[in-house]
This record gives structure tokens, sequence and C-alpha cells, in this order.
């Protein structure tokens, strides 16, 4: 064997257990954004129905309001 030889299978040795590693963290990693992303997504759809909610209230109250001061005039 030739020392680019010996060289490069002593990296792949070193290197591809880290590799592995290095994937699987990754891999971990990009599964936990994921879900905090959904999570994320499931409280600002809930809150944003929450805001609409209110502000449709808010137009049914200005609606009778109108109306009654409407009647008393």
């Amino acid at each position: 064997m030739s020392v680019v030889d010996d060289v490069r299978k002593a990296m792949q040795d070193f290197l591809a257990p880290q590799l592995g590693e290095i994937k699987e963290r990754v891999e971990a990693l990009e599964k936990n954004v994921s879900q905090q992303f959904k999570d994320l997504r499931l409280h600002m759809d809930s809150r944003f129905n929450s805001v609409e909610q209110m502000i449709s209230l808010s137009e049914r109250v200005a609606r009778l309001e109108g109306q009654q001061q409407h009647k008393r005039q």
C-alpha cells in the first residue's frame, strides 16, 4: 500500500463513524424542529381563530348598539 492509500483508509476509519453520528444528530434535530413548527402552527391557528371570533363578536355588538340607538331616535 502506498502512503496515500494508508492515509485514505485511516481517514475513512476515523470519519465514517463520525459522519454517521453527525447524520443521526441532524436527523433528530430536523425531527425536533419539524415538530416544533407543527406545534407552533397549531398554536397560531388557535390564536387566530380566537381573534377572529372576538372580532366577529365585536361587530355583532356594534350592530346591536347601532340598532338600539336607531330605535331610540
